[in-house]
């Protein structure tokens, strides 16, 4: 993604990062992954609690 915003900045006046359709969605994108991925580490830590305290 870096590279096509670099790239936009370069050949097209016209680019507004805060408002391109393509970067919106992408960080829209990321932010739910993000998201998605701290859940995943809190139910990885949840599990392992649980098996230490199972032994």
């Amino acid at each position: 993604m870096n590279e096509y915003i670099e790239h936009n900045r370069q050949n097209n006046m016209f680019f507004d990062e805060n408002t391109d359709e393509e970067l919106v969605k992408f960080r829209e994108k990321l932010e739910r992954k993000k998201l998605e991925c701290a859940e995943c580490e809190k139910r990885l830590k949840l599990l392992v609690e649980r098996r230490r305290s199972n032994q």
